[in-house]
């Protein structure tokens, strides 16, 4: 759990390092419009979103993630299935063709949220060693002794294939 959590954080932190950026931060909601926002500037930069392959992912906070739930009647007609989807964590996809997923490791920066929409060109991941746990049962301390190491770096690929989304940390 713990390399998982170090490997979103810096892929979190890339946020801060896209030249574009929605909203200020300074009384910003991110909502359904947002996305609509996200999609033109996408296509500005020459990326189709809508086209297979191209997907882009909005990674935000769980108060984002409530108030899309709640703010449209889109997801408020998906009835138990949305509820389940909701509730289990899964993708939820605006009308806009952003698939969006929450995180809970984003952290506050001078009262903004930096969070972030992605295509797949807009990072790049390498694993020197991929993600390995040893145990061993110690029965003298009737418990198990546990470590995991991992090799692994993430940067900015392409700059235009990001965006930023800068939410007020009260409204986020």
């Amino acid at each position: 759990k713990a390399v998982a959590h170090a490997f979103e954080c810096d892929i979190l932190a890339l946020a801060d390092g896209f030249s574009e950026s929605i909203g200020s931060g300074n009384g910003t909601v991110i909502n359904y419009d947002t996305f609509g926002e996200v999609n033109r500037t996408f296509f500005n930069a020459g990326i189709d979103i809508s086209r297979p392959g191209n997907e882009a992912y909005a990674i935000v906070t769980p108060y984002v993630w409530e108030d899309l739930c709640a703010s449209r009647d889109e997801y408020q007609l998906a009835g138990d299935i949305g509820v389940k989807s909701f509730n289990s964590g899964k993708i939820l996809e605006t009308p806009h063709g952003v698939r969006i997923v929450r995180s809970n490791n984003y952290t506050a920066a001078s009262g903004a949220i930096k969070q972030m929409v992605i295509t797949k060109e807009a990072i790049m991941v390498g694993f020197g060693i991929m993600p390995r746990t040893q145990r061993e049962y110690v029965l003298s301390e009737l418990g198990e002794l546990v470590v995991s190491d991992v090799f692994y770096g993430v940067a900015e690929l392409r700059d235009s294939a990001g965006i930023e989304l800068n939410a007020d940390e009260v409204n986020a």
